[in-house]
C-alpha cells in the first residue's frame, strides 16, 4: 500500500493458510496439480489460475450458504499480511529471519525441495496467519494496474487484463539477473506482481476471504 492512507470499512476474515490441496478437492473434485510432481494433501493448491481460484470461492460460498467467500482486495491482503507493522516484512526489516516465516528459494530450490511446502509449518505472522511471506504468491481480486508507491519487480507491466498476486513465492528469486531482486525483494508485505487470469503455475496459489452475511435489520 506504500506511504498512501487506506481505510477498510467492511469486516472480513482471511484464511490462516493457503487453500490446500485437500481443501480444493473437497471443493471442486479435480486435481490440477497431477502428474506434475506437486502432490500433498497440506500443499497449496497450485496450478490452478485466478479465474479458477474466483470458481472455487464462488462455489464454496453456494455450498455453506453462509456469508461470502471471494479472493481478498489487495489492501485487505497487505493489511492482513502487515499485522499491524509498517515494516518491510510482518516480523520487522531484517530479511535474513525469512526462512523462519517463510518456505523462499534458500530453504527450498537451493535446499534441493523445489515446490510449495506443506502449509502451516513456519511461523505465523501477529495475527495467527501462516505463508503471507513467499510458498505461493496468492491471487486478489483487483485487476492490475500500475501503482508508482511500490517497488515491483524489475520489468513493470501495463495496465490492462492482468489480475494481482501477493507476497512472494518459493520461486521468487531473480538475483542471478537483476540484482537486489532475491527473496527479500519479493517477499515485502508489498510485493505484489500480475498473473494473467487464465494462467497457470508451480508457484502461484490463493487463501479465501469470507465476508459475514449482513444482519438483518
Amino acid at each position: 500500500m506504500g506511504n498512501e492512507k487506506v481505510t477498510l470499512s467492511n469486516a472480513y476474515y482471511l484464511g490462516r493458510t493457503e487453500v490446500t490441496q485437500a481443501q480444493w478437492v473437497a471443493v471442486m473434485g479435480t486435481k490440477p496439480w497431477s502428474g506434475k510432481d506437486e502432490s500433498g494433501d497440506n500443499r497449496p493448491a497450485t496450478f490452478v489460475n485466478w479465474i479458477d481460484a474466483v470458481a472455487f470461492c464462488e462455489k464454496l460460498t453456494e455450498k455453506e450458504k453462509k456469508g461470502t467467500y471471494r479472493l481478498p482486495t489487495e489492501e485487505e491482503w497487505e493489511f492482513a499480511c502487515r499485522a499491524g507493522t509498517t515494516s518491510q516484512f510482518s516480523f520487522g526489516d531484517d530479511g535474513s529471519k525469512l526462512p523462519q516465516f517463510a518456505w523462499i528459494s534458500d530453504n527450498t530450490s537451493k535446499a534441493g525441495e523445489p515446490y510449495a511446502h506443506d502449509v502451516a509449518l513456519k511461523k505465523p505472522n501477529a495475527f495467527g496467519l501462516f505463508d503471507m511471506h513467499g510458498n505461493v504468491w496468492e491471487f486478489c481480486s483487483g485487476e492490475y494496474t500500475s501503482d508508482r508507491t511500490k517497488e515491483e519487480r524489475p520489468h513493470r507491466a501495463d495496465s490492462g487484463h492482468m489480475r494481482i498476486a501477493a507476497g512472494g513465492s518459493w520461486d521468487s528469486d531473480h538475483s542471478k539477473l537483476f540484482p537486489g531482486s532475491g527473496p527479500e525483494f519479493y517477499c515485502r508485505s508489498a510485493s505484489r506482481t500480475w498473473p494473467v487470469p487464465g494462467n497457470t503455475s508451480k508457484d502461484k496459489g490463493f487463501r479465501v476471504a469470507w465476508t459475514p452475511p449482513a444482519k438483518k435489520k
